[in-house]
């Protein structure tokens, strides 16, 4: 999928939330299961279970998130159903939004792909305004930024952006990441979004 992780950026909690012990005993065997096994229709299993008995743990949620993805075939709507959780419970942390627009976008439903892209942007700017362009996760934030502008067909801002960062930015592992988006158009985006799985 085209979905990218900014968790060393992402805005923390200011409550910390007590995981259910039953949960994170599900969440455990799940991770083991998906680790070892590779069983990972077996971890979502439980990891719904988990869920179930604590919808407030977000780290059973964001480990769902990952099995359901190499679980085959890719079901849009179950990943969607697990965005918009981990979105409820990091309501400030603009990957949910992008990410869930995308599902969207992909569904056809433009609408309410570009609500939850404008999200995402305000939620962008939100942090970013508060960041320093050297600070850890700011590069991944301005790319996902990026995709964003595209997806919402503000090609010609997302490239200006991108090639900004490309030019300032001293991480040579995120220009490595830049330089290939620099020559892509919106189409190719779509293009790489609608055959991701």
């Amino acid at each position: 999928m085209f979905f990218l992780d900014s968790s060393c950026a992402q805005p923390v909690d200011k409550l910390v939330h007590t995981v259910d012990p039953a949960a994170k005993k599900l969440n455990d065997s799940a991770v083991s299961i998906a680790m070892h096994s590779s069983d990972y229709t077996k971890a979502v299993e439980l990891l719904d279970k988990a869920t179930q008995i604590d919808s407030n743990y977000f780290g059973a949620y964001r480990n769902k998130m990952s099995f359901q993805g190499l679980v085959k075939p890719f079901d849009a709507d179950k990943i969607l159903v697990i965005q918009k959780s981990l979105n409820r419970l990091r309501p400030l942390d603009p990957e949910y939004y992008m990410n869930i627009g995308m599902l969207y976008f992909k569904k056809g439903d433009s609408l309410t792909s570009s609500t939850y892209f404008s999200n995402a942007l305000l939620h962008f700017d939100n942090i970013l305004d508060t960041m320093h362009s050297t600070s850890p996760g700011y590069d991944v934030l301005m790319m996902q930024k990026a995709y964003t502008l595209i997806f919402q067909g503000n090609d010609q801002k997302a490239h200006d952006l991108l090639q900004k960062l490309y030019d300032t930015t001293k991480d040579s592992v995120a220009k490595e990441m830049i330089l290939p988006a620099l020559q892509k158009t919106r189409k190719d985006f779509i293009s790489e979004l609608m055959s991701s799985y």
